[in-house]
């Protein structure tokens, strides 16, 4: 468990990364703001279902424990669900911006 989380900690810069060049320049604040929240709301989110299924387990901390896998479980899910989608939206992207203004004289 304290692997699993200790990697969390730099793990979560990657989301910076690939938040940075997948969205235009004028949403970059927007774009920071949402992966950094993002890490946040996991953490808190985390926190809670631990606290709950202790208090449901009557204090049986391996099963309280288990939710750090399954929420990291659901987030790796949801990653190569959207992969795709992201992935596409970035070639549609790059199409684009490749494409040239064609000045035809009047």
């Amino acid at each position: 468990l304290c692997t699993v989380l200790g990697a969390c900690g730099p793990a979560s810069m990657i989301g910076f990364d690939f938040a940075r060049p997948a969205n235009p320049p004028e949403r970059q604040g927007t774009a920071s703001g949402i992966t950094n929240m993002g890490g946040f709301i996991a953490s808190m989110t985390t926190l809670f279902a631990i606290g709950v299924l202790l208090d449901a387990t009557g204090g049986d901390y391996t099963v309280a424990f288990s939710a750090v896998f399954l929420l990291q479980a659901l987030g790796v899910v949801q990653i190569l669900r959207l992969r795709g989608r992201a992935v596409r939206r970035e070639r549609e992207r790059l199409v684009a911006s490749r494409v040239e203004t064609v000045h035809v004289p009047a």
